[in-house]
């Protein structure tokens, strides 16, 4: 049975402790590592609130087993929208079924690694603070290979990163105070939102990795054509953050250089060492405590 959806989109809604993780299908074709991505979250943790899993074209019909075994834990609930929806509109009507203070959107094709991802639930009850994102470590599985990445802050305009949707913990009361993810961003909202929530709120950064994060041609950013309308939306939001002394010019240099993969010839070679280097060919699983001491404040 779907849930219903209640009226959770307003500032002042009253959220619960803890986090719920939003499951988005994109259909059958992803059915292999959907059900990695499930079988990756540690539901018998205390910690964790809910489990969403969102579909959109009506009935999610397509793995009748695997949505019987989920639906069966009173953590799960199902969500069916008749109507599919872009990019944003999807993410922003997904996360309206959050009630709880956390949420991280788990991408189907990407998935958690379930023991350092456990540790780092733990420790949810202890942020004594209202920043506004916890952003963890992660691995990108990448030509068959897995390459550790994390970030140490996010800057503008020099040090637009965007952390993976699978590793990123938003505070839901501070994403909505935001006004959620912006259609003028496209596919590339999410780099926005952790820029915004960064800039405005603080945030707190670990480089253990809690989850993977997987590359390939049907991503949801490969699809786009036309990245005019994203540059431009991006530039309007973020130059009211921009700092002293530094100009939208400059911003728009930046994130053209990100969409396009416009990067200096050193930083490329840095990261093309790296990944020959540091790359694994299995994730390591082992348990780690990410004590998250990298409180960077408010821009």
């Amino acid at each position: 049975m779907s849930a219903p959806v209640a009226d959770t989109t307003s500032i002042s809604a009253v959220l619960a402790p803890g986090l719920t993780i939003v499951v988005l299908l994109s259909g059958p074709q992803r059915k292999a590592w959907l059900e990695e991505a499930l079988d990756s979250v540690p539901l018998d943790s205390p910690h964790l609130s809910a489990m969403h899993i969102v579909h959109q074209d009506g009935a999610w019909d397509w793995h009748p087993a695997l949505r019987a075994h989920y639906e069966s834990d009173p953590k799960v609930s199902v969500f069916e929208f008749a109507q599919r929806l872009d990019i944003v509109a999807s993410l922003n009507r997904a996360m309206g079924t959050v009630r709880s203070q956390w949420a991280l959107i788990l991408p189907d094709d990407d998935q958690l690694i379930i023991d350092p991802f456990r540790a780092a639930l733990e420790q949810l009850d202890a942020i004594d603070d209202d920043c506004g994102m916890l952003s963890f470590g992660w691995y990108e599985h990448v030509r068959g290979r897995y390459l550790h990445g994390w970030i140490r802050s996010i800057e503008i305009p020099d040090g637009l990163r965007v952390p993976p949707l699978c590793t990123t913990m938003y505070n839901v009361a501070r994403w909505r105070e935001i006004g959620g993810f912006d259609p003028r961003t496209a596919a590339f909202c999410d780099l926005v939102m952790t820029a915004r929530l960064r800039a405005q709120f603080g945030a707190r950064f670990s480089e253990v990795p809690v989850g993977i994060s997987r590359t390939h041609p049907g991503q949801e950013g490969s699809k786009q054509s036309n990245y005019v309308p994203f540059i431009d939306g991006t530039c309007q939001i973020l130059s009211p953050l921009l700092p002293e002394g530094r100009t939208v010019e400059e911003l728009r240099t930046a994130v053209r250089n990100l969409v396009h993969g416009h990067t200096p010839i050193t930083r490329r070679l840095r990261r093309h060492a790296a990944f020959l280097l540091r790359a694994r060919r299995q994730p390591v699983r082992v348990v780690h405590r990410p004590i998250l001491t990298r409180r960077v404040p408010p821009l």
